[in-house]
């Protein structure tokens, strides 16, 4: 099965939750102090943690998929 093109097929599909909604906001605002004192940095740290929620939310896609074929779902 390739998970990858599942992954894309649903990824917009996906429910977003009010932790990701809070969590995203937090993360903002930390963010948006940062970038009025380095800019540079700001810029570093908001590829990293996009880079980071990406590979986290592939995971979590990928874990899904799993448990569904291990209960006979897919």
């Amino acid at each position: 099965m390739d998970f990858k093109k599942i992954y894309n097929l649903f990824e917009d599909d996906i429910e977003e939750l009010t932790e990701t909604t809070e969590a995203e906001a937090s993360a903002n605002a930390l963010l948006s102090k940062l970038k009025g004192k380095d800019t540079d940095l700001f810029f570093e740290l908001d590829i990293a943690i996009g880079t980071l929620v990406r590979a986290y939310e592939k995971q979590g896609f990928a874990g899904g998929i799993e448990a569904a074929r291990k209960l006979n779902m897919t």
